[in-house]
């Protein structure tokens, strides 16, 4: 389990929308918005600049995903 900060390709997009699981194996547990916590946030949710996720995966692919743009 690991913390990453959500990078600007993922900003105003749904999880759903990034397939983060099918394409990286990255099960994102919660995300840290503020002060705010989001815990199991659903397949809806949309991520925005500043978010931390909150991530169970391998971290190698994890580090693909965020260099991948599309």
């Amino acid at each position: 389990m690991f913390q990453l900060q959500a990078p600007v390709h993922f900003h105003e997009r749904s999880l759903a929308d990034l397939h983060l699981r099918a394409r990286f194996g990255m099960n994102i547990i919660a995300i840290r918005r503020g002060e705010k916590t989001i815990v199991s946030p659903s397949a809806q949710e949309i991520l925005h600049d500043g978010d931390g996720l909150v991530v169970v995966g391998d971290y190698d692919r994890a580090q693909e995903a965020l260099k991948n743009s599309e």
